[in-house]
C-alpha cells in the first residue's frame, strides 16, 4: 500500500463510529470474507481483493450502493457474482452496522467548510549579473573543442 493511502485508513480509523471500528477490527471479519471467497470458488488473491472492497467500504471509501460495482472490476467476476456477493457480505458483515454506516457515510459526504487561504507574496526575483548576461547573450559555448568520438560529421 502507499504511504498515503495508509495515512487515510489510519485517520479514517479514528473517525469511525465506535461500532463499525469494533468490525472492522474484528478477527472474525477476515472469515467472513474467506467464507464468501470460498462460497463462490474465488482464488486467494481475489479473496484478499474482495477483503480490501469491503474494508473500503466499511471505512467509507467506497460508497455501499456502488459496492457491486468495484468487485466485479476489482475481483474480476461477472456481474451477477458481484450481485450475489454483495447480498452474502450485506447479510453476513454490513447488516450489524448498517445503520451507523449509513449515518457515517452521510457525514463524510458532507461538504467541508472551506479554509480562506492566503496565498503569500513572492518576492520578485532579480538575477544575477552572470545569469542576465548568459540570458541575453547568444553566444554558445561548444563543451568540446574537437570531436572526443571522432566521429565524422555528414
Amino acid at each position: 500500500m502507499e504511504q498515503n493511502l495508509e495515512a487515510q485508513i489510519e485517520k479514517r480509523l479514528h473517525e469511525l463510529p465506535e461500532d463499525i471500528h469494533a468490525a472492522v477490527m474484528a478477527a472474525d471479519l477476515d472469515k467472513k470474507v474467506q467464507a464468501i471467497g470460498a462460497k463462490y470458488q474465488l482464488h486467494i488473491d481475489q479473496m484478499g481483493l474482495l477483503g480490501d472492497e469491503i474494508l473500503l467500504a466499511m471505512l467509507g471509501f467506497t460508497e455501499l450502493d456502488k459496492l457491486g460495482e468495484h468487485i466485479q472490476t476489482q475481483v474480476t467476476v461477472a456481474p451477477d457474482v458481484a450481485g450475489k456477493i454483495v447480498q452474502d457480505a450485506s447479510e453476513q458483515i454490513f447488516m450489524p452496522i448498517r445503520a451507523s454506516l449509513v449515518q457515517f457515510g452521510e457525514t463524510q459526504k458532507a461538504p467541508a467548510r472551506p479554509v480562506p487561504v492566503e496565498t503569500p507574496k513572492l518576492p520578485e526575483e532579480k538575477l544575477l549579473p552572470a545569469a542576465e548576461k548568459m540570458l541575453t547573450e547568444k553566444t554558445v559555448t561548444p563543451l568540446y573543442k574537437t570531436d572526443p568520438y571522432r566521429e565524422p560529421v555528414e
